[in-house]
């Protein structure tokens, strides 16, 4: 049952959603005590192998060019999902998930991050935004349906980015760049209306610092290293990288059946009910750190990704069929909600409700 369904039958009083205090009470609390130790354990993992990768390429291409040519999607897919991975540890670090230290949650976000060339509380903040938003029409920060007037839906052009597929990897650097729908630029400090604070201000021109202190130094690498090597080496990686972010991204919060709510129809729970859990499969779901147990995650993101899987298998007990869990291949599902997102995206002005159809079934005879 899709969960549009199932919030049409809260409305009668029948089945109420559980409430957030209702559903935290059935989690252990151990699956929200994060341990600094264990965190830093995966972050030297995969540094490691990051590190081996980096070397072992080079090496490739210093020894055996034409080798490092002919394996280079091989590496480049490879370090691009480790790179992935390290957003992931950061993505912990700007949820608090990944220390109850917070100068620890700082410096490992603003190296993990910077490495990867994101602008950490940038990303932080609006971050924030979206999850305080998930699920509203017309406050969630990425892929959410555009308001239109219902007379010009059919004439709305669809954005070029969208039927680039979102430009795969280009989009998430168009993101930071200026922001979805083109309305907020990460690296706008003073104009960005997410950094409402002084404070927040502030984080956000330091992020800024370490990204272009660190973007410098990958110019004049490149410049040692030669042009042909530092693409191949780090810069293609990085485009591998950001297309996993826009892919995951978008799949976490898009789905046949799935309903955008607006107004007094919106609350935190009923929207973040709207995620998606997904799978990449078992190794791709390790490297991950389990990024694709969403639902839990997008209603406790203060729950660790290395207990995020305990914590949901409870969840489950208490969602039941109200919770959306897609195992289908990933990249079928990118293709088949991309198309879903392009044909749904324009809602009415006055729809509190936004939801997508579900595809009808063949049947055989």
């Amino acid at each position: 049952m899709a969960i549009g369904e199932e919030l049409k039958v809260s409305e009668k009083g029948e089945q109420p959603l559980p409430t957030l205090i209702e559903i935290k009470k059935q989690i252990p609390s151990r699956c929200f005590q994060p341990s600094t130790f264990k965190s830093i354990s995966f972050v030297v993992r995969d540094v490691l192998i990051v590190s081996f990768l980096f070397l072992a390429y080079y090496f490739l291409l210093e020894n055996y060019p034409l080798w490092g040519y002919l394996l280079a999607p091989v590496y480049a897919l490879v370090q691009g999902t480790m790179f992935w991975a390290l957003f992931v540890l950061g993505h912990d670090c700007g949820h608090g998930s990944f220390s109850q230290n917070a100068l620890v949650n700082e410096v490992f976000g603003h190296v993990l991050h910077t490495f990867i060339l994101v602008p950490y509380h940038p990303w932080r903040l609006s971050h924030r935004k979206h999850h305080k938003n998930t699920g509203n029409i017309d406050n969630d920060e990425i892929f959410y349906p555009f308001r239109v007037n219902k007379k010009n839906i059919n004439e709305t052009k669809v954005p070029f980015y969208i039927e680039g597929i979102f430009m795969l990897g280009l989009g998430w650097i168009a993101y930071l760049m200026v922001g979805f729908n083109a309305g907020n630029s990460h690296f706008a400090v003073q104009k960005n209306r997410i950094y409402k604070k002084e404070h927040e201000r502030n984080q956000a021109f330091r992020s800024l610092v370490c990204w272009w202190s660190w973007f410098a130094t990958t110019l004049v690498l490149s410049y040692f290293l030669g042009a042909v090597m530092s693409i191949l080496i780090f810069w293609i990686p990085i485009f591998v990288y950001s297309t996993w972010l826009v892919l995951v991204t978008f799949l976490h919060h898009n789905e046949e059946g799935t309903t955008w709510l607006s107004g007094e129809k919106w609350d935190y729970v009923s929207g973040n009910l709207v995620t998606v859990d997904r799978t990449y499969g078992a190794i791709i779901d390790d490297i991950h750190h389990n990024i694709g147990t969403h639902v839990i995650h997008h209603l406790f993101p203060a729950i660790p990704h290395y207990h995020l899987k305990e914590a949901d298998d409870h969840l489950k007990k208490v969602l039941k069929e109200r919770q959306i869990v897609s195992k289908e291949n990933f990249v079928v599902a990118f293709v088949k909600n991309w198309k879903l997102y392009r044909d749904n995206m324009f809602a009415d002005l006055s729809d509190i409700t936004h939801s997508y159809p579900v595809a009808k079934k063949n049947k055989k005879d």
